[in-house]
C-alpha cells in the first residue's frame, strides 16, 4: 500500500463517519467528485493545500490525517509481512 492510498483511505473513513458523501467534499474541495474518488482509492495524490482543506472540512487536523495514514499502513505492513511468514 502507498501512502497516497492509505491517505486516500483515511479521507474516505473520516468522511463517511461524518456522513458527508463524496459530492459535496468535492464541491468544497473545487474538484470533481471523481477526482476525489481517485485521491480516496490512492490513484492521485493531494496537494499540501487540499489536505489542509480536507482536514478543515472535515473538522480535523492535517497531522492527524497524515497519522492515520500512516497507522493504516503499518498495519497493512504488518498484515503483509505475517502472511509471507
Amino acid at each position: 500500500m502507498t501512502f497516497d492510498q492509505s491517505l486516500g483511505g483515511a479521507i474516505g473513513f473520516v468522511r463517511r463517519g461524518r456522513g458527508m458523501d463524496q459530492r459535496s467534499m468535492a464541491m468544497y474541495l473545487c474538484m470533481s467528485a471523481p477526482s476525489l474518488s481517485r485521491v480516496e482509492s490512492g490513484k492521485r495524490p493531494l496537494t499540501v493545500r487540499e489536505l489542509y482543506c480536507c482536514a478543515a472540512h472535515l473538522e480535523i487536523s492535517p497531522e492527524s490525517l497524515l497519522e492515520m495514514a500512516e497507522k493504516l499502513r503499518s498495519q497493512v505492513f504488518s498484515i503483509d509481512e505475517s502472511k509471507a511468514t
